[in-house]
């Protein structure tokens, strides 16, 4: 408890202190004004540009500038919000995805989109390049009805936007053309290559960007136990990363609010699980076109379509009997996701958003002497229409919206058999509503509720492996259950925001999210890890965040902040299981952090995070709660040549500066203090 005690002190101390340094240094009123201004400008919330305290939700923004400052440790596009309250992320490894909570709940209940188009909250962050991103739009709780569930049939199941949603927003308009090459090496003799180039021919903006990325990598399992794990490692694993990006915008008229834009990622990942036939093979393919206009004097309209295509390859061996191959398991799935949408304003202070999506989603999962032997074979269909409604009143805002879902699920193979019911179709009404009031002097109180309707994804229902592999030696994975149904949630915030001044802000926020017929993983043969996806009953998460920000000036600003969350679960099939805290999610949680200058213009950026004990699982008989941890990271950059032809800076990323090999869910654990260091060139 004294790292607690210690924690909440610093705290509380930062909240005192910051304040008196708000008139320290350079406070040109101009340059914080605008720096502002472009940060409070937000699309995630009203499919339109609005200003930030002008909606109903809470939503923060990362700017570009922000981005830069920070470590990404596994190279995970979900650390970029991991400073913020109430996101817990937990990427396990360099090649494994986030399996954090937001607001207590797991990534389901977290959707991630790529410029306004749902994407897989687990896998694609692993691929998209940072250096893309223009900015990040975090919105935190019941979130509006504008965007859709995501159909992913396969990793954690498909997700919705319950708990929040985030938008990656990329980069369009080129006002620095340039190229740049960054080159680095680390820990685990990592080495790491990226260069881009963008630029502008008349209306015609584009950037072009890659990555080659390798490491010897180091074990990251621990164990609990001498049993056996299909995911132990009998040596360190290998790890290589490829990808290139491509993005192109043409602005008709130079004009914002009339454009066509394109996008085109592709990456290669290889390696290993660290075992001689353990090897992985994956490639993800991500596109997306867009087209805005606006519609005469009184709306604007907006298209988009997307086709993602994901190709996962694992080897398999006769672990721990033997190390020999046995074949490969993995997934082939294509999403195509589609939306049309029309915002109108009206009446002085009104604005209408109506529009249609739909979504295609194509699954297979093999698991046996080559791909040719599925488990899975499903194609699942979503159809939408949503409409919402917000409103200026004076100092009131009011939101209220609908939204209208048809999902159909065709199953040719479940569990490796040819199912009874070959079908399953589920309509939906989901609503979202909210009210903010500006009480003046910078003070405002909101307060947002929502619901949710999210099916069974196909991996849920006819699993990974086989009914007739339960309790077979190296066959770990999930059991069949065909009899899955659907989760109904429910979440409800409440908070305020306070602007101090231009250089001060705080705030907080209370949410509460509740879950019916709650998909929980029941452990079924703990000794060959096999688990079963099961309804359990009600699952819940409340808590409270706090946060402040100050930026004195362009050479110091910094941020702390705080989320409490209790979880509980009900379990009806399994006492063991009932009445339980959720694993994986940290009741007490914080982060300090700062970007200031030191002398020789060394810029710096530094981080503490802290992460109260999690349960490793809900099963009450073997669970174990983890310890909790600290990470403390630090960026330095440094120029070194400052010419107008060209420009060399050189930078140091210190992560884990503590050596904490904290322990995770999964058995997973961090490789400790890490260095990677390198110059970049901007031409």
């Amino acid at each position: 408890m004294k790292r607690w005690k210690m924690f909440s002190l610093l705290l509380l101390f930062s909240f005192m202190v910051w304040p008196v340094g708000l008139y320290a240094g350079d406070t040109t009123t101009s340059e914080t004004e605008e720096t502002y201004a472009l940060e409070d400008v937000i699309v995630t919330a009203t499919k339109t540009a609005k200003a930030r305290g002008n909606v109903t939700q809470k939503v923060d923004v990362i700017s570009k500038e922000e981005l830069d400052q920070k470590i990404l440790g596994n190279g995970n596009l979900a650390e970029t919000v991991s400073h913020l309250p109430g996101a817990y992320v937990n990427v396990l490894a360099r090649n494994q995805p986030n399996w954090g909570s937001v607001g207590g709940l797991g990534t389901n209940y977290n959707t991630y989109m790529l410029d306004g188009l749902p994407m897989d909250s687990f896998c694609d962050p692993m691929s998209i390049d940072p250096w893309i991103v223009e900015r990040v739009e975090v919105q935190r709780g019941p979130a509006s009805v504008l965007y859709p569930n995501f159909l992913s049939q396969d990793f954690s199941g498909n997700q919705s936007p319950l708990a929040g949603t985030t938008n990656f927003i990329l980069r369009e308009r080129v006002d620095d053309p340039g190229t740049r090459i960054s080159t680095g090496y680390g820990d685990f003799n990592t080495l790491k290559i990226k260069a881009d180039h963008r630029d502008r021919i008349g209306n015609f903006h584009y950037y072009l960007g890659g990555i080659w990325d390798s490491s010897d990598y180091t074990n990251y399992r621990y164990k609990l136990t001498t049993a056996a794990s299909g995911m132990d490692m009998t040596e360190d694993p290998d790890y290589e990363n490829k990808s290139l990006d491509f993005r192109s915008t043409y602005f008709f008229d130079n004009a914002d609010d009339h454009k066509l834009s394109f996008y085109i990622h592709h990456q290669w990942h290889d390696g290993d699980m660290g075992r001689p036939n353990r090897e992985l093979d994956h490639n993800y393919l991500t596109t997306h076109a867009k087209y805005q206009t606006p519609v005469g004097d009184w709306g604007s309209a907006r298209f988009q379509l997307g086709y993602l295509f994901y190709d996962r390859n694992f080897g398999e061996d006769n672990y721990p009997t033997n190390l020999d191959s046995r074949g490969i398991s993995g997934v082939d799935q294509e999403i195509i996701p589609g939306d049309l949408s029309l915002t109108i304003p009206h009446s002085g202070g009104g604005l209408l958003t109506v529009g249609t999506d739909f979504q295609f989603a194509d699954y297979q999962w093999f698991n046996g002497e080559s791909s040719s032997d599925l488990i899975n074979d499903a194609q699942a269909y979503q159809f939408g229409i949503y409409l919402q409604e917000e409103y200026e009143i004076g100092s009131w805002i009011l939101r209220v919206g609908g939204r209208y879902n048809y999902t159909q699920h065709k199953y040719h193979l479940l569990g490796g058999f040819v199912p009874e019911e070959d079908e399953q179709n589920w309509n939906s009404f989901v609503w979202s509503a909210g009210l903010r009031y500006k009480m003046g002097n910078g003070f405002s109180i909101y307060t947002n509720a929502g619901t949710s309707f999210l099916v069974p994804a196909a991996k849920y229902i006819g699993g990974t492996i086989r009914a007739s592999d339960e309790g077979r030696v190296g066959y770990g994975g999930t059991l069949p259950n065909l009899d899955l149904e659907p989760e109904k949630g429910f979440a409800y915030d409440l908070g305020f925001d306070y602007e101090a001044t231009k250089k001060l802000n705080f705030g907080m926020r209370g949410f509460l999210n509740l879950v019916d017929d709650a998909v929980v993983s029941n452990t079924v043969h703990e000794d060959v890890n096999q688990s079963q996806r099961i309804n359990a009953g009600k699952c819940e998460s409340y808590g409270l965040e706090m946060s402040l920000s100050t930026k004195v000036n362009n050479r110091l600003s910094a941020f702390a902040n705080f989320t409490y969350t209790q979880t509980n679960l009900e379990n009806k099939v399994d006492e063991n299981y009932n009445d339980v805290e959720l694993s994986g999610y940290p009741e007490i949680m914080g982060n300090i952090g700062a970007f200031f200058m030191l002398p020789y213009e060394i810029k710096a950026s530094a981080w503490l995070r802290v992460v109260g004990p999690v349960w490793n699982s809900t099963n009450k008989a073997s669970r174990v709660k983890l310890d909790g941890y600290e990470v403390l990271s630090m960026k330095l950059e440094k120029c070194l040549v400052d010419k107008p032809a060209c420009r060399v800076d050189m930078f140091f990323d210190l992560d884990n500066i503590g050596n904490n090999h904290y322990k995770t869910i999964y058995y997973y654990q961090d490789p400790g203090f890490t260095v990677f260091g390198g110059l970049k060139f901007t031409f």
